[in-house]
């Protein structure tokens, strides 16, 4: 069986935590059975990590989520980055014989993006191309997120997408095994 990567976002690690469309696409995803039966491996990156703790510390300004909740969210997340979902930037880059690194000005520019607004999205991509560029064929990594306009990007740069809030767990399933 060839292993599948996937690679989380933040909108997609939040569903993990908080009841919102998609979570339970996300939750079976993440499960052991799921992810031995389907051959899944994770990653994500460091911006994404310190996204989720902006997310879920504006949730809880906003009162969407109490303080005591989003303080339990982000104290039970912290191993969770490290053994499930693997940040794969928080080690130097690899010396691959292939392929160019990308950083994220190059993505800004090359989608004429916000310097602003969109660098957080900007650094993430460059995380997957970077650091997973040597998975190809039925291993090309492919980006889990609601982002619609994150989704345009990944696109872009010949990833694949799963969509937590418009796939189901079935065409999910059938779809990866046919990988």
């Amino acid at each position: 069986m060839v292993m599948k990567v996937l690679f989380f976002d933040t909108c997609a690690i939040i569903k993990y935590w908080i009841d919102e469309p998609g979570r339970d696409v996300v939750r079976w995803l993440c499960e052991p059975e799921t992810k031995v039966l389907l051959g899944l491996s994770f990653s994500t990156s460091e911006q994404v990590e310190k996204e989720f703790v902006n997310v879920i510390d504006r949730k809880a300004k906003n009162n969407e989520i109490s303080e005591k909740y989003a303080s339990a969210i982000k104290d039970r997340a912290k191993p969770y980055f490290d053994s499930v979902f693997h940040v794969r930037d928080s080690k130097p880059l690899p010396k691959f014989k292939f392929g160019k690194d990308t950083d994220e000005n190059e993505i800004i520019t090359k989608y004429a993006l916000k310097p602003d607004k969109d660098i957080g999205d900007a650094k993430i991509i460059s995380c997957v191309i970077n650091y997973l560029r040597f998975l190809g064929g039925s291993s090309l990594p492919h980006v889990v997120t609601s982002d619609q306009k994150f989704q345009n990007v990944i696109i872009g740069e010949g990833y694949k997408i799963i969509d937590p809030e418009k796939s189901t767990k079935k065409e999910i399933e059938q779809y990866l095994l046919s990988l």
